[in-house]
């Protein structure tokens, strides 16, 4: 019975809804790093090797 239903039904929209849902989070994270500062990429660059914890680097 289930065979039958989804057999007839034409599922290619979930990967398309997919792909678009995909590529507007992978655009929106790129401008985002693209846009960021050079004074905050540096600080984020340095909190792995910074002992100290995070409100004393400051």
């Amino acid at each position: 019975m289930i065979k039958k239903i989804l057999s007839g039904t034409d599922l290619t929209i979930f990967s398309e809804i997919g792909l678009v849902i995909f590529l507007g989070v992978f655009i929106a994270v790129s401008w985002r790093a693209l846009r960021m500062r050079r004074e905050d990429t540096t600080r984020n660059a340095a909190i792995v090797l910074n002992d100290l914890p995070q409100e004393e680097v400051r």
